[in-house]
Order: structure tokens, then sequence, then C-alpha cells
């Protein structure tokens, strides 16, 4: 074959290789655009989706806020509600309080008054036991000039008294100045009793002498000037004068001897036999 005829074909073949080349890359062009294309689709599709999952998820953040946002307003309503009842509830705890602290006031001025009262009653207790002290004192002193009364006037008892014989045999003892002094005489028995019903009688068993009634009368006089007088010292310098003579306490409730005194100085308080 001929060189030009050899170049001829070849120029074909070459010519038809390229047709057929450029057919095959058109074609594997066009499937690579395809598929590019569904690739970008499918990443279309996928952005969409995600877009539209972002948009779900932004609605539901909104929704979430919106709901968080009226749960706060609903608490703030609430809050705002339950602040008239905190409000009433401080001033009763606040009253509640002052309430207390006027009750441990009150306690506390009751137990100030308790223990006022307990002292109060200590000091009673003294005072009653000072006095009793000194009527035992008394009362011991009464005893023994009671003795030495009882054995001083002893043997003039009967001076006063009438025995006489019952029908069973009893001797008796019976008083000359009251139908109420009777006295059983019979064995074991001793004078005392008689001596202390004597005592119902001052004036008859031993009446003031008129020394005693002038000295009575110089010591009551209001213008004695030694002594200015006093109920305090007439009871005093009474008691020792009744002391000294040997006398019965009861000779202050004698009426003759109550006369003496408010003769003597009216101001006088003639104190009982117990004071």
């Amino acid at each position: 074959m001929s060189r030009e005829k050899r170049k001829s074909k070849n120029n074909k073949e070459f010519k038809n290789n390229n047709i057929h080349k450029s057919k095959r890359y058109r074609k594997e062009k066009m499937l690579f655009d395809q598929e590019e294309d569904e690739v970008l689709f499918q990443e279309d599709e996928i952005l969409l989706q995600e877009e539209i999952l972002s948009e779900k998820d932004i609605n539901e953040e909104e929704l979430r806020i919106n709901e968080e946002e009226s749960r706060i307003n609903e608490e703030e309503s609430r809050i705002n509600e339950e602040e008239p009842h905190i409000n009433e509830e401080e001033l009763r705890i606040n009253e509640e309080e002052l309430r207390i602290n006027e009750e441990e006031l009150r306690i506390n001025e009751e137990e100030l008054r308790i223990n006022e009262e307990e002292l109060r009653i200590n000091e009673e207790e003294l005072r009653i036991n000072e006095e009793q002290n000194i009527q035992d004192e008394n009362k011991a002193d009464e005893s023994v000039l009671s003795t030495l009364d009882e054995n001083k006037k002893g043997s003039n008892v009967w001076n006063h008294f009438d025995k006489f014989k019952d029908e069973k045999g009893v001797i008796w003892a019976k008083c000359r100045y009251c139908s109420g002094g009777k006295y059983n005489m019979g064995k074991g028995s001793s004078t005392g009793n008689l001596n202390r019903h004597l005592k119902l009688h001052p004036n008859k068993v031993d009446p003031p002498t008129m020394k005693q009634v002038e000295l009575m009368n110089n010591f009551l006089r209001e213008d004695n000037q030694r002594l200015i007088f006093t109920n305090e010292i007439f009871r005093e310098k009474l008691a020792t004068w009744i002391t000294a003579d040997d006398l019965p306490f009861t000779t202050v409730e004698s009426p003759e001897f109550g006369y003496l005194i408010n003769f003597c100085n009216p101001s006088a308080r003639v104190p009982t036999a117990d004071t």
C-alpha cells in the first residue's frame, strides 16, 4: 500500500478513534455528571433534612424556651400570690415571738413575785417562830411563877373554898365566889386546880393595897417628869409589877383594875392576860 493510502487510512482510524473516544468520553462525562448530580441532590436532600431538623430543633427549643418562660412567669405569679401570705406569716411569727417574749416576761415577773412571796413567808415564819419562842419563854416564866404562886398560896387556898362530901362519899371543893368553881378533891388530887381557879378572882384573893395603888398612880400620871408615858412602857412596867408582887396575870382582867387604870390615866390601854 502506498504511503498516502496508509496515511489516509491512519488518519481515518485516528479520526474514528477520536470520534469513538469522544463519544465514550461524553458518555462517561454524562454518567459522571449524573452521578455527581445525584450526589449533589443527595447532599441537598441531606442539607434540606438537616435544615428541616435544625428548624425543628429551633422550634422545639423555642417551644421549650416559651414553656420555660411560661413556667417562670407562673412561678413569679405564684410567688407574687404567695408573698402576701408570706408577709402575713412573717407578721404572725413576729406577733407570736412578741407574745412569747411577753409570756416569758410575765413568767419572770411571776417567779419574782413567787420568790418575794416565799421570802415574805420565810420572814413571817421566822417572825412567828420568834414570837412562839417568846411565848414559850413567857409560858415557862408563867409556869414558874404559877408554881411559886401555888406554893405560896397553897396553905391559904381553903380560905376561898368550902369542902363538902356528896352522897357517894366523894369530897368536893366549891368556890365561895362563883357557882362554876367545883373540883373533885378525891385521892391523888391537889390544890393546883383551886389555885388556878382563884386567878379568876384576883381582887378576892389578893386585892391591891393602898401602897400599890399609890405607886401605880404615880407611875401612870402623865405629868411624871421622870418618865414620858407610852403604852409600850406601861405594859413593860405592868408586867414587872405583876411579876415582882407575885400576882396572877389575870389581874389585868379584873374590872376594878381596869377602872383604877382608867382613873389614873385614861390614855392607858390595859393588855389582856394572853398578851
